[in-house]
């Protein structure tokens, strides 16, 4: 009786490992989000390390990230600006990324409202 249990059991797991080992049809898409969240955080630093006093920290958080289908990236969100004091001041921002093949990510075109206080 444990032999016919056991060898219902190994089967059973056989079968299962079976079902889990097929590839998928479809290629994986990469997913880029990083390196566009970096290059989106880049470009808000220069920007406001040029534009305000005191910058010591910026962050950005994107919203949403739109596949233009030709490696370019609509990209929307928030900027966080903090300054030597520890103040946080908030942003929108547009901007138009691009991706290479390699996933290295770069602003083609950056655009953020004014820093308010929150």
């Amino acid at each position: 009786m444990k032999k016919v249990v056991s060898l219902a059991l190994a089967l059973v797991m056989m079968l299962g490992l079976c079902a889990c080992g097929g590839g998928s049809a479809a290629p994986e898409e990469e997913d880029h989000s990083d390196a566009i969240r970096l290059a989106v955080q880049s470009e808000a630093a220069v920007e406001c390390m040029f534009s305000y006093a005191n910058v010591k920290n910026v962050l950005a958080s994107v919203t949403n990230t739109d596949d233009n289908g030709d490696g370019t990236y609509e990209v929307n969100g928030y900027i966080t600006v903090i300054d030597d004091y520890g103040d946080h001041y908030k942003a929108k921002f547009d901007a138009t990324v691009s991706v290479d093949e390699d996933g290295d990510a770069d602003c083609d075109s950056f655009s953020m409202e004014t820093p308010t206080r929150e």
